[in-house]
């Protein structure tokens, strides 16, 4: 799933940004992508209802901060 990255820099730079990556949860790649729908729909139907609009990029916030409420906490670096 990992798509940034892809055509940026040297070959060779690239393995060791790939190292880097963590993958993200499929909660917050669907979240981001329909937030993304929606700045499209936005700027493509103009006339489209901003009601709807924003009942739609409200519920993908508040999945986003329920899933990430429900995180384990961090470990300490103590």
């Amino acid at each position: 799933m990992a798509w940034f990255g892809v055509g940026s820099g040297s070959r060779r730079a690239k393995p060791q940004r790939a190292r880097r990556f963590v993958q993200a949860d499929r909660v917050v790649m669907q979240v981001f992508a329909d937030l993304h729908e929606a700045r499209h729909l936005r700027s493509k139907f103009p006339a489209m209802s901003r009601g709807t609009l924003q009942e739609f990029e409200c519920k993908a916030w508040n999945r986003l901060i329920d899933y990430l409420i429900k995180l384990p906490p961090l470990p300490r670096d103590d």
